[in-house]
């Protein structure tokens, strides 16, 4: 799996981006932890599926703030793309 690697070097970047950023990744693995737990077939296109219906659930519920959805998202798009 290819993973584009980009930088925002030139753009500073806020305390409260960095946070959503790191909130993201934490969520990220949570589900990928899950994921391998429970399915020994584990692949790219089913991590990027459970991703999908983990935001769409921390998006009904708020149960993860905006920003770090947001992060999340953009980081589901870079990892399983």
């Amino acid at each position: 799996m290819k993973t584009p690697h980009t930088s925002n070097e030139s753009q500073p970047t806020s305390f409260e981006a960095l946070s959503a950023k790191l909130e993201a990744m934490e969520l990220l693995l949570q589900q990928i932890t899950l994921v391998l737990e429970c399915e020994p077939r584990f692949t790219a296109e089913k991590l990027h599926h459970w991703s999908g219906i983990c935001i769409d659930r921390m998006l009904s519920t708020g149960s993860a703030a905006p920003q770090t959805v947001a992060a999340l998202q953009e980081l589901r798009k870079r990892v399983t793309a």
